[in-house]
């Protein structure tokens, strides 16, 4: 039945080759990896004036291993809209960052932090490592005071750079409070490095409850039991 959906999709896309119907049909192709076929789709949507297949076309570079193209293509897209694409920006700052390519990495996720918690996160993460801790703090506490889940463990890693652990831990406590069971295996590393050990097991074994495989592994070589008593 799958295929019969691919088939059909396929019809749709040769009888009407519009947008719509050409955008569902690289979909299934990418679902079903089949990434270069996907691109030579979304390749026709482009020269037929859908430029923003032309993101697809950069999602499938990517997955199929050609970061060049795929850094190409939504560079490409980005240009073609006046540089006003945050979620774009978003994402290529992410790939940028992914593989340690500099330029102007810090700059796209500027951009795309508006948009998207990720990047956001990700700001913060590359100011903190190059030592910038009051703007890292600045990047962050923007998500973080929108309720952001995905804010909570960065602050709380500049919090920590900054000397200022309890804070760091009054963050994390809110990120697990808030249904992020990574927050408490970071709360747990926090505890242990302050030699508070006892402490740090209880929210180790917190977090693998949440179901994070880290602490999961973490209390095994430690023969620490995790179920529910």
């Amino acid at each position: 039945m799958p295929e019969d959906e691919l088939s059909r999709a396929r019809a749709a896309w040769l009888t009407a080759r519009d947008g719509e119907t050409g955008d569902e049909f690289a979909a299934l192709l990418v679902d079903r990896g089949l990434y270069s076929d996907a691109e030579l789709i979304y390749a026709q949507l482009e020269a037929d004036g859908y430029i923003i297949a032309r993101w697809g076309r950069a999602w499938c570079a990517r997955e199929r291993g050609d970061d060049v193209a795929a850094e190409q293509y939504l560079r490409e897209y980005i240009a073609q809209d006046d540089g006003d694409s945050p979620e774009a920006s978003a994402y290529l700052g992410l790939w940028l960052q992914a593989r340690d390519a500099g330029g102007d990495t810090e700059e796209l996720l500027r951009i795309g932090a508006a948009v998207n918690q990720d990047a956001q996160g990700s700001l913060g993460n590359l100011l903190r490592e190059e030592g910038r801790l009051t703007e890292a703090e600045e990047a962050l506490r923007v998500g973080y005071e929108l309720g952001e889940e995905a804010s909570h463990i960065p602050l709380a890693l500049v919090l920590e750079a900054a000397g200022r652990v309890s804070e760091a831990v009054a963050v994390l406590r809110e990120g697990y409070e808030m249904g992020d069971a990574f927050c408490a295996f970071n709360l747990g590393l926090l505890l242990e490095e302050e030699g508070l050990e006892l402490a740090a097991v209880d929210w180790y074994v917190k977090a693998a409850r949440g179901g994070d495989l880290k602490a999961v592994n973490l209390l095994d070589e430690r023969g620490i039991e995790t179920s529910a008593t």
